[in-house]
């Protein structure tokens, strides 16, 4: 499976500051985020899509590293699920290796580094890093996605991927 000779070694990160929240209530609020991003990640591997897309808000915008890049929270953000899913053989293995949480009662910013790893359809093995962020906000008590980012490093003298990380 996967090479831990690459893989980088990481701590959790706690971004939240003193915000006017009780420490119980930005204690459970986070670990709430963090169940979501935990449950997204299972669905992913487990080619879910209803659960994969089931946090995002109606009019949520993301902005991926692969293709189309930007996409709204629409049908065609499930159908481009299905695309990416049917694209692989086999199990497909995603970490959140750094997940960071900043947040208010109603507003959460996660930003983390993860790992995907999967072999294509034509054989290919796919063995990436990138950077995401993912907003939520929170209305009639429930969370839901409201701005996902993705990217990859890379260098800048020959635009090529970097794995230096």
């Amino acid at each position: 499976m996967r090479s831990n000779s690459r893989r980088p070694k990481f701590a959790l990160v706690r971004t939240n500051e003193k915000n006017g929240m009780t420490a119980a209530n930005s204690k459970a609020l986070e670990e709430q985020i963090r169940v979501l991003m935990k449950d997204r990640v299972q669905a992913l591997c487990g080619r879910d899509i209803n659960t994969s897309t089931g946090y995002l808000a109606s009019d949520a915008l993301s902005f991926d590293a692969a293709k189309p890049r930007r996409y709204g929270a629409s049908h065609a953000t499930e159908r481009g699920l299905a695309q990416w899913f049917s694209s692989f053989q086999g199990p497909i293995a995603y970490e959140v290796a750094i997940l960071g949480i900043a947040l208010t009662d109603d507003v959460a910013f996660c930003h983390s580094l993860n790992w995907g790893s999967a072999t294509r359809t034509d054989g290919e093995r796919v063995d990436k890093w990138w950077f995401a962020t993912v907003c939520f906000c929170k209305t009639d008590a429930h969370w839901t996605i409201t701005h996902e980012h993705s990217s990859v490093a890379f260098d800048v003298n020959n635009g090529r991927e970097s794995r230096d990380l």
